[in-house]
């Protein structure tokens, strides 16, 4: 990532490197960029590049970054994970606090040791600090609170996308067991969100459609290095002119 990060900013403007690409170099070696750091290093190139090239090239950028979206996204398999429903009675008898269950049940200690124990996110963990992993593991956590026919009774679901189902179903099984011990010790302290009468059954596949951000990400880098391109081969001709 490094090495695209530096290919990027030797197409940024010859001004511009010649006061800042030093500064911008050492920072590159401290950190170890990843993709939102070449989304911004790309993305400023763009701007410093903009007011350079014309609309026919922006308009060809913007459209080759948007096939190459919407390839990404066509191309990109539907995500699996695993669900479970717990019918519950909220204790007001009214809505229990979901996000509540989130914070108390699934802690950053918790969620690193269920980590740690399935083995998720593995290529990830080498280079990654644990705290972005937890992030994400908890953005593909999902946790709704329903309401339901019977009267003051809610359904609490729990579900969890991972690409290997196996993963999914235990790592499913697992929260819902936070989500229930948890539960058991407020009600020997302080107040319960609910009481959980039962769990329906063991958790069922799902599937979600596949992410668009990821779709987004490549269709910004493809108009981004179109347009970097564009003005570099612009910008060499202007010089050849010149020199002739």
């Amino acid at each position: 990532m490094r090495r695209i990060c530096r290919l990027i900013v030797s197409l940024y403007p010859t001004r511009w490197r010649v006061r800042y690409a030093t500064e911008l170099e050492a920072l590159l070696e401290d950190i170890n960029p990843g993709c939102r750091d070449l989304v911004n290093i790309m993305s400023t190139g763009f701007q410093l590049h903009l007011r350079r090239v014309g609309l026919r090239v922006f308009a060809v950028s913007m459209l080759l970054g948007a096939i190459v979206a919407g390839g990404v996204f066509l191309a990109t398999p539907a995500r699996g994970g695993f669900r479970a429903t717990i019918d519950v009675v909220p204790a007001d008898g009214g809505n229990a606090d979901a996000t509540g269950v989130v914070t108390r049940a699934f802690t950053d200690a918790r969620l690193a040791s269920l980590m740690e124990a399935n083995g998720l996110y593995s290529p990830e963990r080498a280079t990654r600090p644990a705290s972005d992993l937890i992030g994400r593991f908890r953005r593909d956590i999902g946790v709704t609170l329903a309401t339901t026919d019977a009267p003051a009774r809610s359904q609490l679901t729990v579900s969890f996308s991972y690409p290997d189902a196996q993963k999914a179903q235990s790592v499913t099984t697992r929260l819902v067991s936070l989500v229930i011990a948890e539960n058991v010790e407020r009600r020997q302290g302080a107040a319960p969100n609910f009481t959980i009468l039962r769990v329906t059954g063991a958790p069922e596949p799902v599937r979600s459609a596949p992410d668009p951000s990821r779709a987004a990400v490549f269709g910004v880098i493809a108009a981004a290095l179109t347009s970097l391109v564009f003005a570099a081969v612009g910008r060499r001709r202007s010089r050849d002119t010149v020199g002739s």
